[in-house]
C-alpha cells in the first residue's frame, strides 16, 4: 500500500492545525501526524519532506516546553498566595474560605467543580 501525493497533501495539511491563542500546534495533531508517517514507512512509502517536516514541528514543540515549568512556578506562588489571603480575610471576618495548601489540590477542586474538564 502507497500514499499518492494528495494522500501526502492531506497528511500535511492535518499536520499544520495551529491553536490561535499560542500560535503553536496541537500535540494530538503532531503525534497523529508522526503516526500516520510511520505507518505509510511501514508499508514502504518514502516521504522524508514529509518526516523532516513533522520532526520540526515536534522539535519546536518540545523546545517550548520550558514555558509550562515557568507556569506552574507561577501556579504555585499563586496558591500560595491565595491560600494568604483566604487565612487573613478567614480571621478578619470569621469566614470559612477554602485554603488550598498546594497547587494539585486547587486544581482537583476545580475539576471536582467543572471548572475544568476532567473527574
Amino acid at each position: 500500500m502507497r500514499i499518492t501525493k494528495q494522500g501526502h497533501e492531506q497528511l500535511r495539511a492535518r499536520s499544520e492545525i495551529s491553536l490561535p491563542s499560542t500560535g503553536g500546534v496541537k500535540e494530538s495533531s503532531l503525534l497523529k501526524s508522526a503516526s500516520h508517517a510511520l505507518r505509510s514507512y511501514q508499508y514502504g512509502n518514502a516521504s522524508p519532506d514529509l518526516a523532516k517536516m513533522i520532526a520540526d514541528k515536534i522539535d519546536e514543540q518540545l523546545s517550548a516546553r520550558p514555558a509550562y515549568e515557568d507556569l506552574r512556578i507561577a501556579l504555585d506562588e499563586s496558591v500560595k498566595l491565595q491560600a494568604h489571603y483566604a487565612k487573613l480575610l478567614n480571621m478578619h471576618d470569621g469566614g470559612e474560605r477554602m485554603v488550598f495548601p498546594t497547587a494539585d489540590l486547587w486544581l482537583a477542586r476545580l475539576k471536582e467543580t467543572g471548572t475544568l474538564p476532567g473527574k
